[in-house]
């Protein structure tokens, strides 16, 4: 390829026919024997042989050797052989095609085109402005034209190839002065040029050339999660957190986006039906980006026993309009906060990706503590006065009969009565130490029955407790699972004691065989009861019996006694 030159020589020995025929012409060769045989050497003055004669000519070519190259890249990675760049769906792609003539022809009309119709635009003259066109009128050998091509990244592999064609054309060297060999001096005018021709005398066809390039449209993966606490107390499993029944309970709903996708509409719901506020007074988040936290709240009032509500979340998963925002599509920092410069995200099929949404679980246990107290006299459950009628100075026995009625436990649960006698639970105290929900203990008392109406009042109070739940291993809502060792228990929070009281009366009656007695030990006798009222009361009662019966003596007496007349 390129310029060509060659000499043609030529060299002969000077000679002429010595012995003429008669056929033959000395000055017209066409009649010379055609056998070198009959010719001898032409004699010069010296009489020798002169010297042979010769010639010699030039000749030129110029061979046409036409090429062309193209580089194409998508953002500028040359991914010939890869799955190139991974891409944001919807972010910006630019293909750049550098175009270089590599052979030693000019090309006309050099024409690049993608296979995606991705619309090809070249900056022919190198001012880094492009000219409106895929097509370069004159390509020089060694000039290069770089061209750019735009559009939107779709989900999955994505590959496309530019193609560039050109016509060879050449200088008509003759004409225009120039150096074949320096295409710098090779003129501009496409005009002055003209097709190489092939050994047909035809033009040469045109010359090609190739380039893939590829990219990744990454798959949004959206993900949205939501944790959901009960004051505070991330209660995943029941029985959670242990609140006093009445009390103000807050619910928070902890949504974060895990996702690679913006998301929209963000919705946040509770089982219950309480209302949730996300900051704005709704349960909606209108946008919410990639790795950002959103806290929403309710609130209610604790109520009694097991409770479990579920949070609920969904939103839409968008992308931003990058064509429009200017914004990188790696860094969520940089995109848009209005929601209407989004679009919905695709997936693989090309259609919006369906919403994502999480749930999370919260449980308390609403603590309503109860204790009943039923107090009895001699087995007579006598709240209201009389009660029962007791023989004076004979035994009394008071029953408390204690029942949780709430639903947690109760801690030392002591049982007192009004007028102080002891009351023993069983093992000689007054203290029942555990009493589980349901559960009954009856405790004593004794004593002396007085004479006339006697009241007393019997009282208990407990501090409400609950299980280790995490160490116990039992069920909240079986009691009969619950511990039995009073080290198993943490109280209430919060909780004040409970307690109840019980009243029981009896009525003392006189004995109809004592009219005295004595006030010292001796005179009771060995093993006497305590008397349930004091010495005073005692010397008082046996005071109005007599006196009593002194009144109805004089009574009967009067009325049995003879009338004397004074006549």
């Amino acid at each position: 390829p390129g310029p060509y030159a060659n000499t043609g020589s030529v060299t002969g020995e000077p000679l002429y026919p010595p012995n003429p025929t008669g056929d033959e012409d000395p000055t017209d060769p066409d009649t010379w024997s055609t056998d070198p045989a009959d010719y001898l050497p032409v004699i010069g003055p010296d009489g020798e042989p002169v010297d042979p004669v010769d010639d010699a000519d030039d000749s030129h070519y110029w061979g046409a050797d036409p090429a062309v190259d193209v580089e194409k890249s998508t953002n500028g990675d040359d991914a010939d052989e890869t799955d190139g760049p991974l891409l944001v769906p919807g972010a910006p792609v630019t293909w750049t095609y550098l175009v270089e003539n590599t052979g030693n022809t000019a090309l006309i009309d050099a024409t690049v085109t993608d296979s995606e119709g991705v619309a090809v635009d070249c900056d022919i003259d190198g001012d880094e402005v492009l000219d409106g066109t895929n097509v370069m009128p004159l390509l020089l050998p060694g000039d290069t034209v770089t061209c750019e091509g735009t559009g939107s990244a779709t989900v999955g592999a994505y590959s496309n190839t530019a193609s560039v064609t050109g016509a060879p054309a050449t200088p008509d060297f003759d004409a225009c002065t120039c150096d074949p060999e320096d295409p710098a001096t090779w003129p501009t005018d496409p005009g002055d040029y003209t097709a190489v021709v092939g050994p047909d005398g035809e033009p040469v066809e045109p010359v090609t050339d190739e380039d893939d390039s590829h990219y990744t449209g990454l798959l949004p993966e959206p993900a949205i999660d939501l944790e959901k606490s009960t004051n505070v107390v991330d209660a995943d499993v029941a029985p959670g957190p242990v609140l006093s029944a009445g009390d103000p309970v807050t619910w928070s709903y902890e949504v974060t986006n895990m996702g690679s996708t913006a998301l929209a509409g963000v919705t946040v719901t509770d089982s219950t039906g309480v209302a949730v506020d996300c900051g704005d007074g709704t349960n909606i988040i209108a946008l919410l980006l990639p790795g950002q936290v959103v806290t929403c709240t309710a609130t209610g009032t604790a109520t009694s026993g097991q409770y479990s509500n579920t949070g609920s979340v969904s939103g839409d998963p968008v992308l931003p309009d990058f064509a429009a925002c200017e914004c990188d599509p790696t860094d969520p920092t940089t995109w848009p906060t209005d929601p209407a410069g989004y679009v919905p995200a695709p997936g693989s099929d090309g259609l919006p990706l369906p919403a994502v949404g999480d749930e999370d679980d919260s449980y308390y246990w609403g603590a309503e503590p109860g204790v009943d107290l039923e107090k009895s006299t001699n087995g007579d459950d006598a709240d209201v006065a009389p009660g029962p009628s007791i023989e004076g100075f004979t035994p009394v026995t008071w029953t408390y009969q204690v029942t949780n009625t709430g639903n947690t436990a109760l801690l030392n649960v002591t049982v007192t009565d009004s007028t102080g006698v002891a009351v023993d639970c069983g093992d000689g105290t007054n203290v029942i130490a555990l009493l589980n929900p349901g559960d009954v203990v009856t405790c004593s008392a004794t004593g002396e029955a007085i004479i006339g109406q006697y009241e007393n009042t019997g009282s208990v109070d407990g501090t409400p407790a609950m299980p280790d739940f995490s160490a116990c291993g039992c069920d909240a809502g079986d009691p009969s699972t619950w511990p039995t060792d009073v080290t198993g228990f943490m109280a209430v929070a919060g909780a004040d004691p409970v307690g109840d009281s019980d009243l029981s009366h009896y009525i003392g009656t006189t004995p109809v065989d004592t009219l005295a007695f004595g006030d010292d030990e001796d005179q009771q006798g060995p093993g006497a009861l305590p008397l349930s009222g004091s010495d005073a009361l005692r010397l008082v009662s046996l005071a109005a019996v007599l006196l009593l019966g002194g009144f109805l003596l004089l009574s009967w007496r009067r009325r049995t006694a003879p009338v004397i007349n004074d006549q």
